[in-house]
């Protein structure tokens, strides 16, 4: 199944955004830790996605 190959980068992004949607209703502090939690996923997600694209100017590729 191809959606279980592709799940190291959707499903980062995917809680990430339910903690965001979760956090509008709990309480300040739990709305704080939420957010946090939400960037951190947010980020991988998305940094995971670059690495997949290969040749996006990591160290092999621009070798001086």
């Amino acid at each position: 199944m191809r959606l279980r190959g592709t799940a190291r980068y959707w499903l980062p992004l995917l809680a990430g955004t339910l903690c965001l949607v979760v956090a509008s209703w709990t309480s300040p502090l739990a709305t704080y830790a939420l957010i946090i939690a939400s960037f951190a996923l947010i980020f991988d997600g998305a940094t995971a996605l670059f690495a997949r694209a290969g040749g996006t100017g990591g160290l092999r590729d621009n070798k001086q």
